[in-house]
């Protein structure tokens, strides 16, 4: 299994519009809808370019 479906694998189960909906805090939420993007199947550049976060901070959120 390379790197990214790892990395990936572990979003599965989980429907992060539907919590971003429900989140109240701003930074949160947007966490949240990247990692949908992701899990939607976004490129990670193209999901850091659409929020302008860092590759940093994406890389974080996915640890």
């Amino acid at each position: 299994m390379s790197k990214k479906q790892d990395e990936l694998s572990q979003l599965n189960g989980v429907d992060f519009f539907r919590l971003a909906t429900k989140e109240s805090h701003p930074r949160t939420r947007i966490r949240l809808l990247a990692l949908g993007q992701l899990q939607a199947g976004k490129e990670k550049m193209a999901v850091i370019n659409m929020f302008q976060i860092s590759l940093t901070s994406l890389r974080k959120w996915l640890l």
